[in-house]
């Protein structure tokens, strides 16, 4: 199976008559030579405005999607998605990430072979809403954090990719801002 995840424009369904399109995210199933399986596209009736960055197997058969989403007010959160691995591709179970004062995004995904799916986002932390790091890990159809890292200096840090070997190590990397320049940030838990 290939799943595939990502945004597309779509009209806003509360007013049809609307020339501004709204991103909509979305994840399909595409057979080995193309073909669309399964979709499910994110309606008017759940976030109006949302995209979708990553997939990662859940351990079960499943894939886990991360993204972000914003309602007509534009609170932004980072969403993370599961999907079942059989039947029609529907959510089994949502989560959100947020930030302290501000918007989240969920950029990157990983399977833990300990049973949860680790998420690195970027959130906007504290009173200046510097942008900090945060990996968590959750499982399916469980909110309680396995795994909560949570990386604010004051300075701007972006969460851009997590991965686990085949150890159980986590490892997350991204970047900093120190004295006007972007440094790499890399780190390593051990899982």
């Amino acid at each position: 199976r290939i799943y595939v995840t990502g945004s597309a424009d779509g009209k806003h369904p509360g007013n049809p008559g609307e020339v501004k399109n709204r991103k909509r995210s979305f994840v399909i199933e595409v057979d080995l030579v193309g073909e669309v399986v399964r979709e499910c596209v994110a309606g008017g009736t759940l976030y109006t405005t949302s995209g979708g960055y990553a997939l990662a197997p859940d351990g079960e058969g499943g894939v886990v999607a991360v993204g972000w989403a914003c309602d007509d007010t534009c609170v932004q959160v980072g969403e993370i998605q599961w999907f079942a691995g059989d039947g029609a591709l529907e959510p089994y179970a949502r989560q959100e990430e947020t930030g302290e004062d501000g918007p989240a995004f969920a950029v990157d995904v990983a399977y833990n072979p300990a049973g949860y799916n680790v998420v690195a986002s970027t959130v906007s932390m504290g009173e200046k809403s510097s942008l900090g790091l945060r990996v968590t890990g959750r499982r399916p159809d469980d909110s309680d954090l396995v795994l909560d890292y949570v990386f604010d200096t004051g300075s701007i840090e972006l969460g851009q990719a997590v991965a686990v070997g085949p150890s159980g190590y986590v490892w997350f990397a991204g970047a900093r801002w120190f004295d006007s320049a972007m440094h790499a940030l890399v780190g390593r838990d051990h899982g």
